[in-house]
């Protein structure tokens, strides 16, 4: 279960996706998405939400393009610019 702080930053992730591309997903669809890659990946949220455009972008759809539908995990050998150091030696 992740904290409030996190699931309203995810949100805030999810809103400026949205107004930087017309995505084929709802606000929800991100949201749920990006909690789920979160709880099998930590990411640095306030970093991501405070990212350049271009580092932000490619870790949110890359995220959403390898997140894998029935567990929520990111396959593909995708690994965010924005995972918590430690999540890398997983």
């Amino acid at each position: 279960m992740h904290a409030q702080k996190d699931i309203d930053i995810i949100g805030a992730i999810a809103d400026r996706a949205r107004s930087l591309y017309t995505t084929e997903w709802s606000k929800v669809v991100l949201v749920r998405m990006l909690a789920e890659a979160h709880a099998h990946m930590p990411l640095d949220l306030a970093g991501l939400l405070a990212a350049p455009d271009s580092d932000y972008i490619y870790d949110v759809f890359g995220i959403t393009y390898h997140s894998e539908k029935n567990t929520g995990k990111i396959g593909g050998y995708f690994i965010p610019k924005f995972t918590l150091p430690y999540a890398k030696k997983n």
